[in-house]
């Protein structure tokens, strides 16, 4: 056999980190070696014999050594690690059990191995600040880290079920193959929109899960662009088979370098369907001048797209008689004439606008094609919508059909013909993308700002088509509802009681008191919920409960005769305010009186439909009324039992739906309350534990939502239950820190917001209560 050849030698060093990806992988061993010569393969064999004994890393550090390695930990915080299920040379991946009690939850735990150097140690710290930072449903998100008392630096990600990306491709089909790159192509572009170049791109960083979504993982050696030095990865961190030129000759990590990277997996990919425009296209992504490629990932991803469409790809420069082809090409067949139609459809509503001055037949069809349209898009907005809004983990796909729908519906509505029906569709259609953004109970995108923009559009809509119709119930209906949601925002979102009660008093004023008072309306009887709620938090309880208990009156008097329409989740609902309004009374026994029977309405709902998701906040939100009550009132056991159930639901509900943050926030506000209840019966070690763990989830929480007040709050009112899990287990000292931290938060909060008056008299007094007593002047309250 001929002498081995550097290249000989690379090339088996670049396959020997690729194979460390997937340990005992046969089938994937076989796949990769298939077409190597065999002197590559005498290389790669010389290479596992020498690293048979010691871990070997994926991507190179410069620093690592050899040397024993510690034990993985039994367990890290409430999971116990069960499966390695990746190795390598900075360190094992450990799938995680979480085995509490509290609920179930597969994890994946990254432990660095502890005889790597001081650079590897930075590269796994850089991966934990960098995943902070980045939120997206496709790139792994990370949800803890920290280090074990034997010194393992660890992160706690999510688990993605799934294979590598060049193993899930190899059975699908050219074109396939293509959507699942420029959907990778998405996700790194998202990083690098957050200032983040991933640098290790390879496919096995890019995972398919089981329902064939790109996951990408892997952060440890990314950099910041932009000059955000102190996050650099460490000199040499790569691997070399989809390292571009400049980095592996010591230049920091950039754009450039992913293009680079994806260019070299096109190439792997599309190496058995040989196609000239896709051999362009990644030619010149893997190109070895950095001027030579593409400038970012999204003009990649143009590229593709257009490749996918059967356009010409400006990485081929093939000059007219190429450009004619592939028109030919592309309206050959009766796709083409689909796409037209389509095309033409979704473009009526200008079409629609200006034929009015054309020909009779012509009129006829823009009138035909406009209903069409309407049609279709009111179908997805409402119908479509109903009919997936209870199913678990369709969040963003519901945020986007809405606002897709939308767009055409307020274009159709533009037109200064459109029927009156349709500009009141028009405005419900705001509501309902105002709902799915964050103005409900239901699950959501927690994003107050966009819910609030789209109420205030739905408000103008409706006042200005009062304008003209006064006395219309259609519109009196409509005008309950947005006022209503627009009162929670500005009671829930920016903390602003007096602009949420003038909402809906400006909205009974113009319904008109007849109107008010009349049969049950859903929504005047949504307006008049919040106008209580409104009532309770500027102090007012006593004005509050006369017309919270008026309202549920006359929803039991509707529903004794027509069930249908007094709706399940605003009947509890209208329980847990009017519990509310006796909480802060404060009437305790009354408060848990009325609480409990919105708890019975919503698990009875629950019990009938275990999966559907639009009980989820009302439930949850009836729990920690209750759970909080239940201190009061002396009933811890009854406390921790519902706050646990709470905590496990909510939890449960994010797991199965990411983009569920409602249920997230509702989880992490419900914890302090199982915390406390502990405390109480003096189980103490899991009280501290759960709280750490909360508080650190809060942390990560409120660096991707720095702006949102309603998540602020419940994050400063968990401070207090923390303090006083430490007073109960006799640590004064630590509880006294928790107490002057909230202080602190409630009058930074003041400043850049504003705190209701029931906040100040309830939450900050108690905190301002305890420093004092901390301080040596005055008892410390009752926790």
């Amino acid at each position: 056999m001929k002498m081995l050849t550097p290249e000989d030698e690379l090339r088996a060093l670049d396959l020997f980190e690729r194979l460390l990806a997937y340990p005992g992988n046969d089938r994937f061993r076989a796949r990769l070696l298939k077409r190597e010569v065999p002197s590559v393969l005498v290389a790669l064999a010389r290479i596992e014999a020498g690293h048979a004994a010691r871990a070997a890393m994926q991507t190179e550090f410069p620093e690592a050594l050899p040397g024993a390695q510690l034990a993985p930990p039994e367990r890290i915080g409430p999971f116990r690690l069960t499966t390695r299920i990746g190795q390598g040379g900075m360190g094992d991946v450990w799938r995680g059990e979480r085995d509490d009690g509290l609920f179930e939850q597969s994890v994946a735990i990254k432990l660095i191995h502890a005889n790597l150097g001081s650079r590897a140690q930075e590269a796994f710290d850089v991966e934990r600040r960098i995943l902070a930072r980045l939120d997206h449903p496709d790139i792994v998100r990370l949800t803890d880290g920290g280090v074990t008392e034997t010194g393992l630096p660890y992160l706690i990600m999510d688990l993605v079920e799934g294979v590598a990306f060049d193993e899930a491709v190899a059975s699908l089909s050219y074109a396939q193959r293509i959507r699942l790159i420029i959907q990778a192509c998405n996700v790194v572009q998202f990083a690098h929109s957050r200032f983040v170049a991933h640098a290790d791109l390879k496919p096995s960083n890019i995972m398919v899960d089981t329902q064939g979504r790109v996951r990408l993982l892997d952060f440890g050696i990314a950099g910041l662009l932009g000059g955000e030095g102190e996050m650099r990865p460490p000199p040499g961190a790569m691997t070399r088979e989809f390292a571009s030129p400049q980095r592996i000759a010591g230049a920091a990590p950039s754009i450039a370098d992913d293009v680079y990277a994806i260019g070299r997996m096109l190439e792997t990919i599309t190496a058995d369907a040989p196609d000239k425009d896709m051999a362009s296209i990644a030619a010149k992504a893997s190109a070895h001048e950095e001027a030579d490629r593409y400038d970012t990932v999204a003009a990649l991803i143009s590229d593709l797209s257009r490749w996918q469409e059967g356009k010409t790809v400006t990485a081929h420069d093939g000059g007219l008689a190429y450009r004619v082809r592939k028109f030919v090409a592309r309206h050959r067949f009766g796709v083409a004439a689909s796409a037209i139609a389509i095309s033409a459809l979704l473009g009526t509503t200008a079409y629609a606008v200006v034929s009015a001055n054309r020909a009779e037949h012509a009129r006829a069809e823009a009138e035909q094609r406009f209903g069409e349209v309407r049609s279709m898009a009111k179908f997805m907005l409402f119908d479509l919508y109903n009919q997936v809004s209870g199913i678990p983990g369709t969040t963003r796909a519901r945020a986007e059909m809405s606002q897709v729908s939308q767009q055409y519906l307020s274009s159709l509505a533009q037109n200064p013909d459109a029927p009156f029906d349709l500009k009141v569709e028009a405005a419900e259609g705001f509501v309902r993308v105002a709902e799915i953004a964050g103005a409900t109970g239901s699950p959501n995108l927690a994003d107050a700002k966009l819910a609030i923009s789209y109420l205030a559009r739905a408000d103008k809509m409706t006042s200005d088509m009062l304008k003209t119709a006064p006395d219309s119930p259609i519109l009196k209906q409509l005008l309950g509802k947005v006022a209503a949601l627009q009162c929670q925002m500005k009671l829930y979102g920016d903390h602003d009681a007096k602009a949420a009660l003038d909402h809906t008093v400006k909205a009974e004023a113009t319904m008109g008191p007849v109107f008010v008072a009349g049969p049950l309306n859903e929504g005047v009887w949504r307006a008049r919920l919040c106008h209580g709620d409104a009532l309770v938090w500027l102090n007012r309880s006593d004005e509050a409960i006369p017309i919270l208990a008026g309202e549920l009156a006359r929803a039991e008097k509707t529903r004794a005769t027509r069930p249908a329409a007094v709706d399940t989740l605003r009947l509890a609902y209208n329980y847990r305010l009017l519990g509310e309004a006796y909480y802060y009374k404060p009437d305790m026994p009354s408060a848990v009186k009325q609480l409990e029977k919105a708890y019975a309405i919503l698990s009875d709902a629950l019990d009938q439909e275990p999966t559907n998701v639009r009980y989820t906040g009302s439930f949850l939100n009836v729990i920690d009324t209750l759970a909080s009550a239940y201190t009061h009132t002396g009933q811890s056991a009854e406390g921790l039992k519902a706050s646990e159930a709470g905590y496990r639901f909510a939890m449960q509900s994010y797991e199965r739906d990411k983009a569920d943050m409602n249920s997230l926030k509702s989880g992490l506000a419900l914890a302090r309350l199982v915390a406390n209840f502990n405390a109480r019966l003096g189980k103490f070690g899991t009280a501290k534990s759960l709280m750490a763990n909360v508080e650190m989830r809060w942390q990560a929480l409120l660096r991707q939502s720095p702006d949102q007040a309603a998540l602020y709050r419940l994050y400063i009112l968990s401070l207090i239950p923390h303090a006083q899990v430490y007073r109960l287990s006799g640590d004064t000292k630590t509880a006294c820190s928790y107490f002057r931290r909230a202080a602190q938060e409630w009058a930074y909060f003041d400043r850049r917001w504003k705190l209701s008056p029931s906040d100040k008299t309830e939450d900050v007094a108690y905190a301002e209560q305890a420093v004092r007593a901390c301080e040596g002047k005055g008892k410390l309250p009752d926790p």
